[in-house]
C-alpha cells in the first residue's frame, strides 16, 4: 500500500471509532483529546503523508481495536507504530500547544 492509501485507511478506522480528525497548522506533535464530549484527533497539516500516518497509527494503537476488522496491512502499520514510536504522555498535545502559545 502507498502512504496515501494507508493514511486514508487509518482515517476511516478513526472515523468509525467516532473520532473527529482535524488537520491544523502549527508546531505540535499531534494527538487526541476529548473536547466537549467529542473525541478529537489533531494532526499537524504540514507533515508529509508518512508522518501523518505515524501520528494517526500511534493514536489508534491506544484504542481498543479488537472487535474491529482491520486489513492486515493497516493492522501491521499500527503494530509498528507501537514498537517504534514513544507513546505520548497523556497531556502532550496540551503541553505542546501551551508551549507554542508562550513562545
Amino acid at each position: 500500500m502507498k502512504d496515501d492509501e494507508i493514511l486514508q485507511g487509518l482515517e476511516k478506522i478513526a472515523e468509525s471509532l467516532g473520532m473527529q480528525l482535524r488537520y491544523e497548522k502549527g508546531d505540535f506533535a499531534g494527538g487526541s483529546c476529548v473536547l466537549e464530549g467529542k473525541h478529537m484527533l489533531f494532526i499537524p497539516s504540514g507533515l508529509a503523508p508518512a508522518q501523518k500516518t505515524k501520528v494517526l497509527a500511534r493514536e489508534l494503537a491506544q484504542m481498543n481495536l479488537e472487535n474491529i476488522f482491520i486489513v492486515p496491512a493497516l493492522r501491521e502499520v499500527i503494530a509498528v507504530a507501537v514498537q517504534t514510536l514513544e507513546l505520548p504522555e497523556e497531556n502532550s498535545l496540551v503541553e505542546n500547544i501551551s508551549q507554542e502559545t508562550l513562545n
